[in-house]
């Protein structure tokens, strides 16, 4: 019997057999992962590991200044470095030859995968940047700051285009739409805002009744790379907008924080 398209993805992501339409019973499925490869350099803490977009490669960015790509057969290619403080966050463009990067030294910047080369340099931010991702067509950049700012920029100038007063505490993620014509954001302040890309107009502030900001305004300390890993501030069952920040436990596998400074490739084989 052929399954349909959404009973299929349910057995996949949910482990569970469905079978009501044919009287059978649903039964669950325990997911069976087994850990590939373990790919170790970074000296401190990571804090972001992303697939590029044609499936070939992985990069993460670490509190150790710099970005470390490797294959997805655990390969190591190369380390990019040239930032002066931890590193937040990371993106692929979508044709996979470049890479941005958001760091506590207040800078996004802009790498060649290929040569390793630094194209350009970002500045503008007056705090740490916390997060940052390429629009669809990957000709802008947008960046996400603890100075409670959201900056669009020109890749191919390097020029800041737009300056949106997004929030009233830390920007915590920030991703264009499929089209690109919208930039989402969430903050500290326990607020999702959804803007438009041309004008920086916001069209839509998300906060629900039930849901109060995680922490109170104040800087961080040491470093926002540092201070942000505390439980205290970013616990993960937080009924928060907190989407490019992940678990403070130690785990290992790359969907959390690592505490020993290596990230794991999961692969689920069916049972």
């Amino acid at each position: 019997m052929v399954k349909s398209l959404s009973s299929v993805l349910i057995d996949n992501v949910m482990g569970t057999e469905v079978g009501q339409r044919g009287g059978e019973t649903p039964r669950r499925r325990r997911p069976n992962y087994v850990l590939r490869y373990t790919l170790e350099g970074h000296k401190k803490s990571i804090s972001s590991v992303k697939f590029s977009p044609c499936g070939k490669f992985l990069a993460s960015s670490s509190a150790d200044k710099s970005i470390r790509i490797w294959t997805t057969e655990g390969k190591f290619v190369r380390v990019l470095e040239g930032h002066t403080q931890g590193l937040s966050d990371l993106s692929w463009s979508s044709d996979s030859k470049y890479i941005c990067s958001a760091s506590d030294d207040k800078t996004v910047k802009l790498w060649e995968v290929e040569t390793g080369t630094l194209l350009k340099e970002l500045a503008g931010h007056t705090n740490y940047v916390l997060c940052v991702n390429f629009n669809p067509p990957s000709n802008l950049i947008v960046s996400g700051s603890f100075d409670e700012t959201i900056r669009l920029w020109d890749v191919r100038t390097g020029r800041c285009l737009n300056v949106i007063n997004a929030h009233g505490d830390p920007v915590s993620a920030v991703h264009f739409n499929r089209d690109g014509s919208l930039i989402v954001s969430s903050s500290y302040d326990g607020i999702v805002r959804i803007f438009e890309t041309a004008t920086g107009s916001c069209v839509k502030s998300l906060l629900g009744d039930d849901n109060p900001p995680v922490i109170p305004k104040q800087p961080p300390t040491p470093s926002a790379t540092e201070a942000l890993r505390a439980p205290c501030l970013r616990p993960f069952n937080a009924r928060c907008p907190l989407s490019c920040f992940l678990r403070t436990e130690s785990l290992f596998s790359v969907e959390a924080w690592t505490t020993r400074f290596v990230c794991g490739i999961m692969n689920k084989e069916r049972s």
